[in-house]
């Protein structure tokens, strides 16, 4: 049985025996994949309305880690870290949506250059997070992600995972545009760009979104899925 997770709302909520949606989020972003291993996935956005939650609009292709899911805490098993080809499994505060090209989303954004980094250099200071080399008086990571570079960050939303910069539990998880063929990721969670314009469309910071994402069978065994009146599983 894994063990219990700690719920701080940038992370986590709990343990597979009670996942949990903050009280203070009215939209959840759920993710669920066949299996631990899977990296095929669907995405369904469910909105809190009256009390009741209640899902908005179909599921979504959508493609996680080329290994799968790990939990995102460093405390149960399969766990997250640098490099492991896993997608963070559990339920996650979202950050900035990052663009190309000028946008508007009810979300805070940022307009991407080519000096935006993703740092994922656990030797850093800056170790998972997203920052404009210009602004750094002393750039001191060896490996990053060149956001503007990649043809993969058109369009994306950060995801909170690991948000106390733990070195080495994983770095640079987004929710990003899905381009050309892909068996999986190095981590993050990719849609098809419609999918993730209308996604990204929806979300209201007022209604504090998260994001949850597990397995098909510990989203059920959690109670995850009948809370949120999942359609087609």
């Amino acid at each position: 049985m894994i063990g219990r997770l700690t719920f701080f709302f940038a992370s986590i909520v709990s343990s597979l025996g009670g996942v949990t949606i903050p009280s203070a989020s009215q939209q959840v972003v759920l993710v669920t994949s066949p299996d631990w291993a899977s990296s095929k996935a669907s995405v369904r956005l469910f909105t809190k309305t009256g009390g009741a939650w209640t899902q908005t609009g179909p599921a979504m292709d959508a493609m996680t880690g080329r290994n799968g899911m790990g939990w995102g805490d460093a405390g149960a098993k399969p766990n997250k870290v640098e490099g492991d080809g896993r997608a963070p499994a559990g339920v996650f505060r979202f950050g900035v949506i990052f663009s190309k090209k000028r946008r508007e989303f009810a979300m805070p954004s940022i307009l991407l250059t080519p000096s935006h980094e993703g740092v994922d250099d656990p030797k850093s200071r800056y170790y998972n997070q997203l920052v404009d080399r210009r602004k750094v008086r002393a750039p001191d990571w060896k490996t990053s992600e060149k956001m503007y570079e990649s043809p993969h960050y058109h369009l994306g939303i950060w995801v909170r995972h690991n948000p106390a910069n733990t070195p080495g539990a994983g770095s640079c998880i987004y929710l990003h545009e899905w381009v050309g063929r892909r068996e999986g990721t190095a981590g993050c969670t990719i849609l098809r760009r419609d999918d993730l314009e209308r996604l990204l469309g929806e979300l209201r910071p007022e209604k504090n979104p998260v994001l949850i994402q597990l397995p098909e069978p510990a989203a059920k065994e959690s109670g995850i899925i009948p809370v949120l009146r999942a359609r087609g599983f």
